[in-house]
């Protein structure tokens, strides 16, 4: 992983074996009962917004968790399965399993992309 020395730009890239910037640290969150079920989430980092991306976007399906108790999803836990159909069971759950796949999740400050991005 690389990391920006001016502090402003973190990237790390992933696999399931969660390795990466030490900046950047991801989180597993596994379904009780399905270990072909888990959810992954970013640990904050004060001032840092989270972009993730599987490397092979074309054959992966973001789905977006719900914390329990609450109504809507929260797009800061996340998994990717392949494109299945909703309302099916798969493997005798009703969760389609999670698909294997690697992904980069990039970490910046918003105030630095303003930055970048805005007059020079």
């Amino acid at each position: 992983a690389e990391i920006d020395g001016s502090g402003d730009l973190s990237k790390a890239g992933l696999d399931l074996d969660i390795e990466g910037s030490p900046k950047i640290d991801i989180e597993l969150h596994p379904l009780e009962g399905d270990p072909a079920v888990w959810w992954y989430s970013v640990k904050l980092i004060e001032d840092y917004v989270f972009l993730r991306e599987p490397v092979t976007p074309s054959c992966a399906h973001e789905m977006v968790g719900i914390i329990a108790g609450e109504k809507q999803p929260d797009a800061r836990f996340w998994r990717w399965i392949a494109p299945v159909l909703p309302g099916r069971i798969y493997g005798g759950g009703t969760e389609p399993p999670n698909l294997k796949v690697d992904f980069l999740v990039f970490g910046y400050r918003p105030r630095a992309l303003l930055k970048h991005f805005g007059e020079k």
